[in-house]
């Protein structure tokens, strides 16, 4: 709600506070929480901070958080530059150096030149040489005009290239992202 006052006030778009930028999972919490749903989200909230400050992979500098499925039946897919990766597991969210992202967001990453796109999922691959991958599937914005964006098609995206999580609105299929451009 701050956004369009910090816009107007400043000129320019400040990022989010961290408790805006864990609002789903306090509002999943509200949904069923109806006695004391306060003090329900914040021992939830408290109970997920400390699961990760004790997984050993919260120290990695990328895995795949929230519902991680496990693939036991063997998927290939067909990676630029590295050729066919097993994929071995999916989930909707994944923690990297930038930060997190999760489905829905609307990411920017650097590979020729800077895109857009709508996180669909994402995916640790196993590569033929013993290598370990994260990738995003996403679906990439094209620029319409005027700051407006429409999705496209859907690509792999190497999750080390992400920069940054843009807020956004969406309007009847359209994507207009809420930031100033540098």
């Amino acid at each position: 709600m701050h956004i369009p006052g910090c816009w107007m006030k400043h000129g320019v778009l400040l990022s989010c506070f961290g408790a805006e930028a864990n609002h789903r999972f306090s509002a999943a919490i509200f949904d069923f929480s109806y006695r004391k749903p306060s003090s329900t989200a914040l021992a939830y909230d408290l109970r997920r901070l400390f699961h990760d400050a004790c997984a050993p992979q919260t120290y990695e500098p990328f895995y795949l958080s929230a519902t991680v499925s496990r693939w036991h039946e063997v998927t290939r897919v067909f990676f630029d530059g590295i050729g066919l990766a097993t994929v071995v597991a999916s989930s909707t969210e994944v923690s990297t150096p930038t930060g997190r992202y999760a489905k829905g967001d609307v990411a920017e990453w650097q590979h020729a030149g800077r895109h857009l796109g709508k996180c669909e999922c994402f995916c640790e691959l196993h590569t033929a040489n013993g290598g370990r991958l994260w990738v995003a599937g996403v679906n990439e914005l094209a620029h319409e005009g005027l700051g407006v964006w429409k999705p496209v098609h859907d690509v792999l995206v190497n999750a080390p290239l992400f920069f940054a999580a843009i807020p956004f609105c969406s309007e009847g299929g359209f994507v207009r992202p809420l930031y100033v451009s540098p």
